[in-house]
């Protein structure tokens, strides 16, 4: 009996170019970045500015809140995810993304409308999300944390 693959597919959405699906890639990076569409061009141009060529994208809410400050299965799940990139594709580089304005946290109105003392806060939360991580990756992998606000990328550390 042959495998008739048209039996279970219906219309095709597009073809893909690129690499041979039987090419196994490595990742040069696994990010850690927010749902929020806000951010998204950020996002492409910052994988084109660090010459990104091959990234595993782990895209939640809040982005690092999860690993900084989230529940137990939120965590986990986040940190299976990215040690799942380390086993599959060998990422040597981490990237952790907040932003400003996070519905995660609240919002800017959480802050009271001061964004100096939403970066503050935000800037702990990666601290936290970047020591809970650090422990729990190989350590010649390097984590970086990244905030996003109107302004553009800015590195944490």
């Amino acid at each position: 009996m042959s495998f008739n693959k048209q039996e279970f597919l219906r219309e095709k959405i597009l073809a893909l170019t690129g690499p041979s699906p039987k090419e196994h890639y490595k990742a040069d990076a696994a990010i850690v970045w927010c749902f929020d569409h806000r951010f998204r061009q950020a996002l492409l141009e910052f994988i084109q500015k660090k010459k990104i060529k091959n990234d595993d994208l782990i895209c939640v809410a809040g982005g690092l809140q999860s690993l900084a400050s989230g529940n137990g299965a939120e965590r986990e799940f986040v940190l299976f995810q990215i040690q799942a990139s380390i086993k599959l594709h060998a990422p040597s580089k981490i990237y952790l993304m907040v932003h400003s304005d996070c519905g995660k946290y609240g919002g800017l109105k959480n802050f009271g409308g001061d964004e100096a003392k939403e970066l503050e806060f935000l800037a702990e939360e990666a601290r936290k999300a970047k020591e809970y991580l650090a422990g729990r990756v190989p350590e010649n992998t390097s984590i970086q944390t990244i905030f996003a606000d109107w302004g553009g990328l800015w590195f944490l550390d």
